[in-house]
């Protein structure tokens, strides 16, 4: 567990608690993926989180994104699927996390992928490098109905800063955090509302169980998406 979850009472979203940590231990590590052993994959500190998710939003910025636009989050399992949901919160986008394609059964995954994007309304799909350049390629012969952009190796200069302090926001705690869409086993898959007050609320739960504190190192499941009924 990050310490990013640990809410302090004048926090009133998780952006708040972020911008924290990255003034008072920039270099600490935020977040560890593990594989099914425990053992480490990757790391990412305060500092990469808040950089990464900086150069993500000035690139959607200067893609023509303005606040209230839907982007679909796509990363397959990793790290990299959260500079992308923050850089969505920082402009006021709003992000939505759905299982990426599937890479093996590339017709029908894109089909289903496409039609999230569609009742999302998104124009565009975030994902890593390599898979956003797979899915760039695919989509000369199965649309996917967005433009992908890989996040990996996006870059901010001095100017683009200035450019993205004057389109930051502050999140109401009604405002939407971000969107995920349910896996449809028992219907047509819908997109579930998430707010700014529920990810505060779950945080401040994890706080009262009395298991989490400064310091604090634990170990959690925190799904990407909810599984969806791909082909296989």
């Amino acid at each position: 567990m990050s310490e990013l979850t640990s809410l302090k009472p004048g926090f009133s979203n998780i952006l708040e608690a972020l911008e924290h940590h990255v003034s008072s231990r920039p270099d600490h590590i935020a977040f560890t993926w593990v594989d099914k052993s425990c053992n480490t994959q990757t790391t990412m500190t305060y500092k990469q989180l808040d950089d990464r998710s900086n150069a993500i939003a000035a690139h959607l910025i200067k893609r023509g994104c303005t606040q209230g636009d839907r982007i679909m989050i796509a990363y397959l399992f990793g790290l990299e699927f959260l500079p992308g949901m923050i850089a969505c919160q920082k402009i006021g986008l709003v992000a939505c996390s759905v299982y990426p394609p599937n890479p093996a059964n590339i017709k029908e995954s894109i089909k289903i992928f496409k039609a999230f994007a569609e009742d999302a309304g998104a124009r565009f799909a975030l994902s890593t490098n390599g898979f956003a350049t797979a899915m760039t390629a695919a989509a000369i012969t199965y649309r996917s109905g967005v433009s992908w952009v890989g996040t990996n190796k996006l870059t901010l200069s001095s100017a683009q800063m200035k450019q993205l302090k004057a389109k930051l926001v502050t999140p109401s705690p009604e405002d939407v955090a971000f969107v995920q869409y349910t896996s449809g086993s028992t219907g047509r898959a819908k997109g579930v509302v998430i707010s700014h007050r529920s990810l505060v609320e779950n945080c401040k739960a994890i706080q009262k169980s009395g298991s989490a504190g400064p310091g604090t190192v634990g170990c959690i499941w925190v799904p990407q998406y909810v599984s969806v009924r791909l082909p296989c």
